[in-house]
């Protein structure tokens, strides 16, 4: 049975305010690769232009775009460990997103169940794709976090084409603490050796959402 919600009550006068200020708060809070465990690494390139942001499409296929009014900053941070042979690896990505109201934060929490019932299949970029997705809402402070609202999804993702595409287990999920939403995606790996995707899921939110504690929240926890 999930732990109750912890409280989590941020400071008015720490909220990010402009653009300077959300990018410090997302640097600050974003995971590098030494921040998942031992032999992750930066993937190329290692992060995103944070005057953009991802969007699907109407043809289902992820773009970066300029950020809508509303949205402060949108950073994503892409690492991966080595496993196995042939190059094989672990693809892991955390994304902070400050919005400048709650609602807003909110609406794309939304946006993201909308969008695996509107596109089962997904491209990320030419050949590359996810599909089989299945999107759920959880209850606030599921497993002890601060979030106040939380979505995740899993499916499989898939690279080539024919006989020679590889796919493999995808997961992804949101926690949302007050205007800024906190987001890991982890592409599993076939290797024995690989670690599980549900961990590193649960462990970039983890520590992503208590770093955005420390440093919004004001008074006695």
């Amino acid at each position: 049975m999930p732990r109750a919600a912890r409280s989590f009550r941020p400071e008015p006068d720490l909220l990010p305010r402009d653009r300077a200020a959300a990018l410090r708060l997302a640097r600050a809070v974003a995971l590098l690769p030494e921040d998942w465990g031992a032999g992750f690494v930066a993937q190329d390139p290692p992060e995103s232009d944070p005057d953009t942001w991802a969007v699907l499409d109407d043809d289902c296929r992820w773009t970066r775009k300029p950020l809508p009014q509303g949205v402060l900053t949108a950073l994503s941070r892409y690492s991966e460990l080595p496993v196995g042979e042939g190059g094989e690896a672990v693809q892991v990505s955390a994304v902070v997103t400050v919005h400048t109201t709650e609602a807003g934060a909110d609406d794309r929490l939304n946006a993201g169940l909308e969008e695996a019932m509107r596109c089962s299949r997904q491209e990320l970029r030419p050949g590359r794709w996810i599909e089989n997705l299945n999107s759920a809402e959880q209850p606030p402070g599921a497993d002890g976090s601060y979030a106040e609202d939380s979505v995740f999804e899993v499916g499989v993702q898939g690279e080539g084409s024919g006989d020679g595409a590889t796919v493999l287990p995808f997961r992804w999920a949101v926690d949302r603490l007050g205007p800024v939403t906190v987001a890991v995606s982890v592409r599993a790996a076939a290797s024995e050796d690989a670690p599980d995707p549900g961990t590193l899921q649960s462990r970039g939110l983890i520590v992503m959402g208590a770093r955005l504690v420390d440093l919004l929240e004001g008074g006695d926890r």
